[in-house]
């Protein structure tokens, strides 16, 4: 009878140790899959750093390791930026924007798979530089925001973008605003369209009256008087038709050509 009884419990006991075994691989499994997980969410301080756009906007930005610095520093500066879960990406984003104002835009990105976040560089594009009666220089973008001293920027001339002096007395600094929109475009399209019919322009001046701009055209004596108030493409097309005009009579101005008042024309 004992052995019946040594015999039914041997089967039971064999049962137990399996289910033991099972619940143990489960947990170990468990553990491991937390483990993975918890693995996969670590975050590097240390980003990839990709710029986007054309040359045009590259040229003058920084070298990419001092981008790369600033991320890392930023990464670094707290705890929770190590974990893809607590990391706020969007913050770090806003500051490096606040840091370096020759950016357009940046994006912080995390990976799916891996541990190096993913920092997206918009430059701005240049529009003009503006020099200022205390010997500062500083890039311009669409909005008149200051980008960057262009001490900073060594390939800068090879975006070919004018130069304006500034005589009304301006203080700049970068990230904070230098000129209007306006003013910006209205200088631009004033270059553009003499450029368009092979006139150069080399001296442009804002002069203390604030409404004012002054261009020296190449191989002239003389200066051109536009007014930023008005329409940059008609004045320039008022001079370019005096200029044709000048020049077949061969005579020139000894001072200057004034299109400031719309559809006329003064020269002296």
């Amino acid at each position: 009878m004992g052995r019946d009884v040594a015999a039914e419990e041997l089967p039971a006991k064999r049962q137990r140790r399996r289910r033991w075994w099972h619940k143990v691989s489960n947990l170990a499994m468990l553990a491991l899959g937390i483990v993975l997980v918890l693995v996969s969410l670590d975050l590097s301080a240390t980003p990839t750093i990709t710029v986007l756009g054309d040359a045009s906007g590259k040229i003058f930005l920084r070298s990419t390791p001092v981008y790369q610095r600033a991320a890392r520093q930023l990464f670094a500066s707290s705890v929770l930026n190590s974990n893809k879960v607590t990391v706020d990406a969007a913050n770090i984003a806003r500051q490096l924007h606040a840091q370096f104002p020759e950016l357009e835009a940046v994006s912080v990105s995390l990976p799916i798979v891996g541990h190096h976040p993913m920092v997206y560089l918009q430059p701005a594009t240049p529009r003009l530089v503006l020099t200022t009666q205390q010997g500062d220089a500083f890039v311009i973008n669409h909005t008149g925001t200051a980008l960057i001293d262009v001490a900073q920027a060594p390939h800068l001339d090879k975006l070919h973008v004018p130069t304006v002096q500034d005589q009304s007395g301006l203080r700049l600094q970068a990230g904070k605003q230098a000129l209007d929109s306006n003013t910006v475009t209205f200088i631009t399209e004033v270059v553009a369209q003499l450029q368009g019919k092979g006139v150069g322009a080399e001296q442009l001046i804002l002069t203390p009256t604030g409404s004012e701009l002054d261009a020296k055209v190449s191989g002239a004596g003389y200066m051109v008087k536009f007014n930023l108030r008005g329409n940059a493409r008609e004045e320039a097309g008022t001079f370019l038709a005096v200029k044709q005009q000048l020049d077949a009579q061969h005579k020139q101005p000894g001072q200057y050509v004034d299109v400031r008042v719309s559809g006329r024309a003064y020269y002296k």
